[in-house]
């Protein structure tokens, strides 16, 4: 059985999901006819077929994916940065919209998620989180899309900066190395090498002569 309660001023839609877990969503009101209309609305919805909600979507693709880490297909540590990424996005919408369900999904602001990142790190970590959620994309919205749940790309609109490559740049002592060995290479290069002696005409005349005849010139 359903109810309506209120926090903060704002009315909350208290229902039981598939599995018979308690669930609240946000109905974005402080009206509370508003709040009655919208609570007959989902008691209809649910009656029939309860959507799942994202955070079953999420707990799925995690179990997926560290299995994939299991088989050495994935590294530990993106397995790692998923479960600490994907669960921060999930307490993010629980506490702005409450239980989200799959055909909800297209009404979330990952803008407003990323701006609220922001307030608290630097944009380089909001893009890895971003990029986290990206991965969870291929699997979930694409699937929604083909379910005719989602009608467009909820992350399409979203700037998501790319990792930089870093620059290796030489330190001092490093640079000095570099430089003396440079110094060695072109010194070597630029010393003329010595070359044999050069006889005159006449010890040349000499020595055909002895080794034709075969004697020793004295």
């Amino acid at each position: 059985m359903s109810s309506l309660y209120r926090k903060r001023g704002i009315f909350y839609y208290q229902g039981k999901d598939e599995d018979g877990n308690r669930f609240q969503k946000s109905l974005r009101t402080r009206d509370r006819a508003e709040a009655k209309e919208k609570k007959e609305k989902l008691d209809e919805r649910f009656s029939t077929d309860t959507p799942t909600t994202l955070t079953k979507l999420v707990e799925d693709y995690l179990e997926r994916r560290r299995r994939k880490r299991d088989r050495d297909e994935l590294s530990e540590r993106t397995v790692g940065s998923d479960e600490y990424v994907l669960p921060f996005f999930l307490d993010w919408t629980q506490e702005k919209y409450g239980t989200v369900f799959s055909d909800e999904i297209g009404d979330i602001s990952f803008s407003a998620f990323k701006e609220k990142r922001l307030e608290n790190v630097s944009p380089t970590t909001v893009g890895k989180d971003l990029r986290h959620i990206q991965s969870l994309h291929p699997v979930l919205f694409s699937h929604l899309r083909r379910k005719e749940v989602l009608s467009k790309d909820p992350l399409k609109s979203v700037e998501i900066s790319q990792p930089r490559r870093r620059q290796v740049v030489p330190n001092q002592q490093e640079f000095q190395a570099l430089k003396e060995w440079l110094d060695e290479r072109i010194e070597k290069a630029e010393k003329p090498k010595p070359h044999p002696p050069i006889l005159s005409q006449a010890t040349k005349s000499k020595a055909r002569a002895s080794g034709s005849t075969g004697g020793v010139l004295y």
